[in-house]
């Protein structure tokens, strides 16, 4: 809808079309929107699918760039190099389209697992790409001798500046002690760790990425819970206007192309958007059936240690290849010139392309995955409800281990009963707090709030070293921890109360 009614508006007669810079629109919106996917993401399941990822996420791009780049040369009679620009603009699927539909049909574990790898990690590819294909074309020279090192150094080097940036942000954080500077640091992030690494002409897509990762695998223990609740609610607020912005930018082009009397006919822009949409579709299932099963096939330790994917599975993730966000900010920074001055070939038409196919993906593949989730009948992934049931019992133990161990330390047992009894309802996963009858009245004593503290520490370090051990999932620790974050959050507010309540009387 985003899209179409900024398709609506820019065919508006007298409707003005804001010209975006390319530059300032990719440091804008690409940083945070991978930052929050990299946060969010499984390291487990990208080290258990590291295969499938990066056969996806570099194999694929390279190999979508090339069919893409043949046939806008044999089609629309492109020069070699600016149809590489084309294809590297096109390779890569959008990671916040994906990643989102993936989740909210409630794909299998490893198939959003898979997306989620190859989204964060396809950019870095593509970028290489697209900047060895627009300095062919601004310099009029290649070197593949220089290009393959180039794409280990800028790959290695975005790496590095993401671990310094995790390391720098991590140390200041541990020293805040106010949650909105704390955030204010958090949201500052992924254009910290994207700006020095483009400055070094590494990848800067890479560093938000690891820069992200390392921050998630540290955070359960270095945050408290209102810091941390205060900041997934301040990214859902960036990530909803910055998704917004980017789908009604979409429209916007798309519709500028359609009014633009200089630019291509209806009929040849269709004709453009119905082959290259039909290209970057049949390479992506050409591509995902053979490097899913031949492994299999090839390999008798793959055969033995991995389950073969089934096909209902395949195909959703070979039709999840909508384009968006990713390659219309590197679209718009194709340059206008070249060396010479003169301008930058077939400029315009990759502009259009771009627009068109971006659009047509999401209508095509976009509208169409939830009837075919239904078509295939996949069954809702519910395997983390095993992991998580244990996870409850662990924290549930861990929990008591540490009120026992207060009761030897001094404590009353008293108090060590009244605040096992006050959880009970909690750990038996019932709505309510068992808070009455325990003849505590409505005052709790220090006593209580220590006791209290350390049964959600204990019971948080529980879960996080599940998560440190592969045990379970950072889908279920991030589950968990919002539960524990509340929690904290209603022993701090219940003691501030009490406060005020002993003031007043």
């Amino acid at each position: 809808m985003l899209v179409f009614g900024g398709l609506v508006a820019a065919l508006i007669p007298g409707v003005q079309v804001v010209e975006i810079d390319p530059a300032l629109a990719f440091t804008i919106f690409v940083p945070p929107l991978l930052f929050r996917s990299a946060i969010t993401t499984s390291l487990r399941g990208l080290r258990a699918n590291l295969r499938s990822v990066t056969l996806l996420a570099v194999g694929l791009v390279i190999a979508t760039a090339l069919a893409v780049a043949a046939a806008a040369h044999h089609f629309f009679h492109l020069g070699w190099a600016p149809a590489f620009v084309l294809g590297a603009i096109l390779a890569p699927p959008d990671a916040v389209i994906g990643i989102s539909l993936a989740r909210a049909l409630r794909l299998s574990r490893r198939s959003i697992t898979i997306i989620e790898g190859e989204t964060l990690l396809n950019d870095t590819t593509a970028f290489i790409l697209y900047r060895q294909a627009v300095a062919a074309t601004v310099t009029g020279s290649f070197s593949l001798a220089r290009a393959v090192p180039q794409f280990v150094i800028v790959g290695a080097g975005g790496a590095v500046v993401g671990y310094l940036v995790y390391r720098v942000v991590r140390w200041t954080r541990q020293h805040l002690r106010d949650p909105v500077l704390e955030n204010v640091v958090f949201l500052l992030t992924p254009f910290v760790a994207y700006l020095p690494a483009e400055a070094l002409h590494c990848s800067g897509v890479l560093s938000v990425v690891v820069a992200g990762i390392l921050l998630r695998r540290s955070s359960p223990l270095l945050v408290s819970a209102r810091t941390r609740i205060q900041a997934n609610l301040s990214y859902d607020l960036v990530e909803f206007i910055l998704d917004s912005l980017v789908f009604v930018i979409i429209g916007t082009q798309v519709g500028h192309i359609f009014r633009d009397p200089a630019g291509p006919s209806s009929s040849a822009l269709l004709r453009m958007t119905l082959v290259m949409t039909a290209v970057l579709v049949v390479v992506r299932f050409v591509w995902i059936y053979p490097g899913a099963y031949l492994p299999h096939f090839l390999s008798k330790r793959v055969r033995s240690t991995e389950q073969r994917p089934p096909l209902a599975a395949l195909t959703l993730l070979a039709w999840m290849g909508m384009r968006g966000g990713d390659s219309l900010v590197t679209a718009l920074a194709v340059p206008e010139t070249v060396a010479s001055g003169a301008p930058f070939p077939g400029r315009d038409l990759i502009l259009a392309i771009t627009f068109t196919v971006i659009l047509s993906t999401l209508i095509l593949q976009g509208l169409t995955l939830g009837p075919l989730v239904r078509f295939f009948k996949v069954p809702q992934d519910r395997s983390h409800e095993s992991e998580e049931n244990l996870a409850r019992r662990e924290m549930l133990a861990a929990g008591d281990a540490r009120l026992l161990a207060l009761e030897r330390e001094g404590i009353p047992k008293q108090v060590v009963d009244r605040v096992r009894r006050r959880y009970v309802a909690r750990s038996t996963f019932e709505l309510t707090l068992a808070q009455g009858g325990d003849g505590a009245g409505h005052r709790e004593s220090l006593q209580d709030k220590h006791a209290e503290e350390e049964l959600l520490r204990a019971r948080r370090r529980a879960v996080v070293r599940l998560r440190d051990e592969q045990v379970i999932d950072d889908e279920v620790l991030r589950h968990l921890e919002e539960e524990l974050d509340l929690e904290e959050m209603r022993l701090a507010l219940t003691l501030a109360d009490n406060a005020r309540t002993t003031r007043e009387g």
